[in-house]
């Protein structure tokens, strides 16, 4: 909770603040450092103090480049004066720990804060970042050895900054003051943590229209994942979403709930999704074919998103959207003038990469719906193609369509110049894809594709207290079981479920089941159900040694990144694939939902269980997928500021785009060669036969003459 001044008020709000300090001379904060800003009045001797607003990315890069860990040309490349040494800026790079110091690093310090130019290019910033962790430890010391907790305005009014571990003596003409009471620091959340920084990097703080319009959880947990943390970092946030949250929202996170419930012909049982599984994949697009514009037509409708389609005052500067099925939400972006970020909750079809341009080889990257790896046969790139093929061919002309009769419909009279839905689609300036070659395959990219796979995954938490007993106690290890939010096993089937009971009683592993009932007949006693989980922090515990899973991407993306091994029960839609690619990987069994028997269920879970290949694989691939620059959290941050602040991305477009689809294909090339092969061909045939007809003309007259004579 920080409280900062404007006009005389006090504004008490949750925002990234960072009080700074201007030497005197210094009379405005200019645009390209800081977004907004406010002056804090009072005589502050020779010194200008303020509050800026920034987002959390610009907060989290203070430490990133100034705590030691950049170049001198590196600083440079980003704007800043390069001369960090003379703005007074003394970077080390310690962890952790209580300030130490001795008379002569203070001595040093001072020294050379002092020895800095009087006159600068560009205000001398001295931050103040708010940190919630290092509460309790902050509050408790109350020594003289450094200014934590109660001393703390002791050492801000004898003019002391922290610079990584260290504490330095400023010059005289430069202070800090804290604009924070010792009540609210002692009793509230956040505790102030110390950091001297130079310029502020630019703070790019954006209104974002979010739109999450399908009513599954699956795709929710992703999309909010990226929203909130949108909003933690200082962006302001519209959503529009069916399924709102059930948490305190702060107050840059305002949502437009749908009301949609569950998606049309589905119903709201989910013995209807274990039905859906038998479908095959021709069905399925066009079941979505049909259910995407009614997703659509009921969340038009909705009061309040009638109010935001009408308004002539709201103002957005980014589209941030899933488009599932659901291309005529992008005349939001044509509406308020926005580029467009699409994000595909799973790893695509050739649709969701043709907004962009992007490549789908057939003959090594397959349909999410089908059953086939990178590694095709003739057969399997013969079926590979066909469904594609129908996919594409059924996505122009009979699903696009529909598309735009609703944006017609719904756009007509709230924007100008309405362009053709498709149209819309490519100017999609990126896609966020929830995918990741290390558990799934290489495939082929455009630069505005981004790889963000497992976005939605944090590392592990303590658990309630029941459970983390229930795991800690649990010497042989523990197997959980969950079919997602979608499937429900209290719903099984009476034989499957009295086949899991048969099966997890022979273990001696403890089991844990997620499972939509207070009562279980024939509970073993090794065995503990419970409506609800936490299954992330579940799968971080150490204790876990086999995840029971119905094979969803997000279930999948939280076993691999905790290295646990799986036996997956797909049942409906890209589950199987997902399967298929962890048990290529070596780190899964794929168990077929129509065959599970008692014997079936003891075999698969022996073998993954008592195989120490399966943990080693899902270890190995685990690492793998850890293994990048950036958290895919940080990488989906970055990518949509990078939009925001270029308006766009038009230099990452392909020139695809502006191909026709026989261009694209090279059907005009091929066909020009095959005309000049062809009339090659034709030529030389010509040529042979007039050869022949000339050598053959030629002995016919000398055959004649000869008889004559004879």
């Amino acid at each position: 909770r920080l409280t900062s001044y404007s006009e005389g008020r006090v504004v008490t709000r949750l925002v990234k603040v960072i009080t700074v300090v201007l030497r005197e001379d210094t009379t405005e904060v200019t645009k390209p450092y800081v977004n907004k800003w406010s002056v804090i009045p009072g005589n502050h001797q020779k010194a200008s103090i303020i509050h800026v607003e920034c987002c959390d990315s610009s907060a989290n890069q203070f430490l990133e480049k100034f705590e030691g860990r950049q170049s001198t040309e590196q600083v440079q490349h980003l704007g800043l004066d390069k001369e960090i040494g003379n703005q007074g800026i003394i970077l080390e790079d310690h962890a952790g720990g209580r300030p130490q110091m001795s008379e002569d690093t203070i001595q040093n310090g001072k020294d050379r804060l002092l020895a800095s130019p009087k006159q600068i290019t560009a205000p001398t910033f001295t931050g103040i970042r708010v940190a919630q962790k290092h509460l309790s430890t902050s509050c408790e010391k109350s020594s003289d050895s450094g200014p934590t907790g109660r001393n703390f305005p002791k050492y801000v009014a004898q003019g002391s900054i922290l610079s990584g571990r260290k504490w330095w003596q400023l010059p005289e003409n430069i202070m800090m003051s804290s604009q924070f009471s010792q009540n609210e620091m002692m009793i509230g959340t956040l505790c102030m943590l110390l950091l001297l920084t130079a310029l502020t990097t630019p703070a790019y703080t954006a209104r974002i229209l979010g739109v999450a319009p399908f009513p599954a959880p699956s795709h929710q947990i992703l999309l909010t994942s990226l929203f909130k943390e949108l909003a933690n970092r200082g962006h302001h946030l519209t959503v529009i979403t069916p399924l709102p949250l059930k948490e305190v929202k702060p107050p840059n996170y305002v949502e437009i709930d749908t009301g949609i419930t569950h998606p049309p012909g589905f119903g709201d049982d989910s013995n209807n999704m274990f039905e859906v599984g038998e479908i095959s994949p021709y069905m399925l697009f066009l079941m979505m074919w049909n259910m995407g514009p009614k997703i659509l037509e009921s969340t038009f409708e909705n009061p309040d998103v009638q109010n935001l389609l009408h308004s002539k005052t709201e103002k957005f500067d980014l589209l941030l959207t899933e488009t599932f099925f659901t291309e005529a939400i992008l005349g939001l972006s044509h509406k308020f003038n926005v580029p467009i970020i699409s994000v595909c909750t799973f790893a695509g079809f050739e649709t969701i990469g043709d907004a962009v341009g992007n490549p789908f080889p057939y003959s090594y990257v397959p349909n999410a719906l089908t059953e086939l790896t990178t590694h095709m046969s003739f057969l399997e790139r013969l079926q590979n193609t066909l469904l594609n093929t129908y996919a594409n061919l059924g996505h122009y002309l009979y699903y696009l369509p529909k598309q735009n009769q609703l944006l017609v419909k719904y756009f007509k009279d709230t924007a100008e110049n309405l362009p053709y839905v498709d149209d819309l689609v490519k100017k999609t300036s990126l896609v966020f894809l929830n995918n990741h070659f290390s558990y799934s395959f290489p495939r082929p990219y455009v630069p505005n594709i981004v790889e963000v796979g497992g976005l939605h995954v944090k590392p592990a938490k303590k658990l309630p207290q029941d459970l983390q007993k229930f795991m800690d106690d649990a010497k042989e290890g523990v197997v959980y079981f969950s079919l997602g939010s979608n499937l429900q096993s209290s719903d099984l089937p009476e034989y499957k479920r009295e086949a899991f009971l048969k099966a997890f009683s022979k273990l001696k592993q403890k089991v844990l089941w997620k499972f939509e009932s207070n009562i279980l007949p024939g509970q073993p006693a090794n065995v503990k159900i419970q409506k609800w989980l936490p299954q992330s922090d579940i799968l971080g515990h150490p204790n876990i040694r086999l995840f029971i899973t119905h094979g969803g991407l997000l279930s999948t993306q939280e076993a691999i990144y905790n290295g646990v091994p799986l036996v997956g029960i797909p049942v409906f839609a890209d589950q199987r694939n997902n399967v298929l690619k962890s048990e290529e990987n070596g780190l899964a069994k794929l168990m077929d939902f129509q065959n599970i028997t008692e014997s079936s269920l003891d075999w698969v879970l022996n073998e993954v269980l008592n195989k120490p290949t399966y943990l080693k694989n899902a270890k190995r691939i685990s690492k793998i997928y850890l293994d990048q620059p950036k958290t895919p959290m940080d990488l989906a941050v970055y990518w949509t500021e990078y939009v925001i602040r270029h308006k766009g991305a038009p230099h990452l477009r392909s020139a695809s785009l502006d191909l026709n689809w026989f261009q694209l294909h090279l059907l005009d090339v091929v066909a020009v060669l095959f005309i000049i092969l062809t009339i090659a061909i034709i030529g030389l045939v010509f040529i042979i036969r007039t050869l022949v007809r000339l050598v053959t003309t030629k002995k016919r007259p000398q055959t004649k003459s000869t008889k004559k004579k004879n």
